[in-house]
C-alpha cells in the first residue's frame, strides 16, 4: 500500500468542514439534536490505540457539537481487557462506555449481561442522526457486533488476515505468489536464506499463535468447537493443520519464533528479513512508509491461501459499546456516532487504518493511491469472512493458553498430535466450568 501521509490542502479543508458540522449539512442539524444531553459528562474506558489518539486529538470538538464532557482513560491491551472485566464483574454504573473485541470477549460479555442492547437506540430517529448511515457499514463487520439477539457494539475498523509476499524475491526465483497452502510451504523452502531472509514469520507465542493458527485449522476443515460445543482441536483436520503450520515455523521461521507476536513479525517482514507473512491487512501502511520499512514498493498481498478444505477468512474488529450498567446511555449512543462517522473515520483511513465503512473502500480517488492487490484481498475475504481467529466461548483466553501450549511444543519438535490431544482435555475441563449449560 503506497503512503498517504500527507493530505492536500483542498482535502484537509473538506475533512475540517465535515468535522465541524459532524452531520452534514444545516438542514440535517435542524431534524436531528446533537445537544439532547447538554451538560452530561460520560467516562470511557478504552484501549490504547490509534483510534483512542483520533478521538483524543477531536475531543474537543464533540465536547462543542454536543456539551457533553467525556472522560476517556486508555489502557495497553492486556492491561485494558483485565480492567473492564473487573468493572464489569462489579458493574459499576460510572462507565459509560467500552472498547470490546466481540469475537474475544465476546459471548463472555454477552451472557453476562454486560453489553447494553443498542437496537433500540438505533431505531430510535431522536437518539440516532439520520446522517450516520448504518447501511454504510460492510455487512460481516456489522453482523459480527449481534450476540444473543442484541446488537452490542459498533466497529470501529476490520481487519482481516492475507498473505503479504515480497514480490522482488518472488519474480527473481521464477515463482508464483501461492495459491495454495502447500505451495506457500514449497514457496518458503525455495526463499528461506537465514540469517538474511526467512522464508516464512509467523506468530509462535503462547498467547498470539492460535489467532494466526486458526486461518490453517479451518483451511484443512477443522474447527474450534464441535457442533454440540465441545473441544475440537484434536481433529484430524486439527492435527494436520499444526503439523503444517508448525514444520512451517520450524524450519523457515526466525530463531525466536516460539516468542514472536504481533510487533516481531511486523518488524521482521518490514527489515526485508522475511519472505511471507500471514496476518493482519491493517500492517500495510507500516510496509509502505518509508520511515518505518525497508520494503517500500517490493511487497504485494493475495488472499489468504486455500487448504484441502477450501478457506475460511477470519475477521477481527475493535468496536464499541456502551456498558448495560451505565445510565447516561444516550450520551454515551452520541459519542459513538461521532466517533464512527463517515467524517472520523476517514481521517483513519487516508491514514491506512482498514475502516469497517463501504463508501471509503468504494472511493474512487483513495482506490487509485492504494496498492490494487492489497484491495482485492481485503474485499474478497471481507464479503465472506468470520469470527474463526479465536473461540467462541466464555473462557476464550484460557482456551486460547491451552492452544498456545500446543503450537509451542510443535514448533519444539514435539508430536502435535499428542499435543493437541493434550489440549484438547484441558479445553473440556474448561468448557465444563465456565461454559452456560444447554449452550
Amino acid at each position: 500500500m503506497k503512503s498517504r501521509r500527507g493530505v492536500g490542502p483542498v482535502v484537509l479543508a473538506v475533512m475540517v468542514a465535515g468535522l465541524l458540522g459532524i452531520v452534514g449539512s444545516a438542514s440535517a442539524q435542524q431534524r436531528f439534536d446533537w445537544t439532547q444531553a447538554k451538560g452530561t459528562e460520560i467516562r470511557f474506558l478504552a484501549v490504547r490505540s490509534w483510534f483512542t489518539d483520533l478521538f483524543k486529538e477531536k475531543l474537543p470538538e464533540f465536547e462543542k457539537l454536543t456539551g457533553i464532557k467525556v472522560v476517556l482513560e486508555d489502557f495497553p491491551t492486556e492491561p485494558y481487557r483485565q480492567k473492564i472485566a473487573v468493572e464489569m464483574a462489579a458493574r459499576n454504573r460510572t462507565i459509560d462506555l467500552m472498547n470490546t473485541g466481540t469475537s474475544f470477549e465476546g459471548r463472555r460479555f454477552s451472557t453476562s449481561g454486560w453489553y447494553a442492547d443498542l437496537n433500540p437506540l438505533i431505531k430510535d430517529p431522536t437518539a440516532t442522526s439520520p446522517e450516520w448511515d448504518v447501511g454504510d457499514f460492510i455487512e460481516s463487520v456489522w453482523k459480527a457486533q449481534q450476540l444473543g439477539g442484541q446488537h452490542v457494539a459498533v466497529p470501529l475498523q476490520v481487519v482481516t488476515q492475507v498473505l503479504f509476499y515480497r514480490k522482488d524475491l518472488f519474480n527473481a526465483a521464477g515463482i508464483k505468489p501461492p495459491t495454495t497452502l502447500a505451495e506457500l510451504e514449497e514457496a518458503a523452502k525455495r526463499l528461506h536464506r537465514p540469517p538474511d531472509v526467512f522464508g516464512f514469520v509467523g506468530r509462535g507465542r503462547k498467547t498470539q499463535s492460535p489467532y494466526t493458527w486458526a486461518h490453517w485449522l479451518y483451511a484443512y476443515g477443522g474447527s474450534w468447537l464441535t457442533p454440540d460445543g465441545k473441544p475440537a482441536v484434536a481433529s484430524p483436520a486439527g492435527i494436520a493443520a499444526l503439523t503444517q503450520y508448525a514444520r512451517l515455523l520450524r524450519n523457515y521461521a526466525d530463531p525466536g519464533v516460539a516468542d514472536t507476536g504481533p510487533i516481531d513479525v511486523q518488524t521482521l517482514f518490514a527489515q526485508g528479513r522475511a519472505a511471507m507473512l500471514l496476518d493482519s491487512n491493517a500492517w500495510s501502511g507500516i510496509f509502505s512508509d518509508p520511515q518505518n520499512s525497508k520494503i517500500v514498493g517490493k511487497w504485494a498481498v493475495v488472499p489468504a491461501p486455500p487448504g484441502p478444505a477450501g478457506a475460511t477468512y477470519e475477521l477481527w474488529a475493535w468496536s464499541i459499546s456502551i456498558p448495560a450498567f451505565s445510565e447516561k446511555k444516550r450520551a454515551a449512543w452520541l459519542f459513538i456516532q461521532w466517533a464512527t462517522s463517515k467524517e472520523m473515520q476517514r481521517i483513519l483511513h487516508l491514514r491506512d487504518f482498514p475502516m469497517p465503512r463501504k463508501s471509503l473502500w468504494d472511493d474512487p480517488v483513495w482506490k487509485a493511491k492504494v496498492d490494487p492487490s492489497w484491495h482485492h484481498a481485503a474485499m474478497v475475504q471481507f464479503q465472506t469472512a468470520k469470527v474463526i481467529g479465536h473461540p467462541q466461548v466464555v473462557a476464550a483466553p484460557e482456551v486460547i493458553d491451552m492452544v498456545g501450549i500446543a503450537i509451542n511444543g510443535a514448533i519444539a519438535g514435539k508430536d502435535p498430535k499428542a499435543e493437541l490431544e493434550a489440549a484438547a482435555r484441558k479445553i473440556g475441563e474448561i468448557l465444563e466450568k465456565s461454559e452456560p449449560k444447554g449452550r
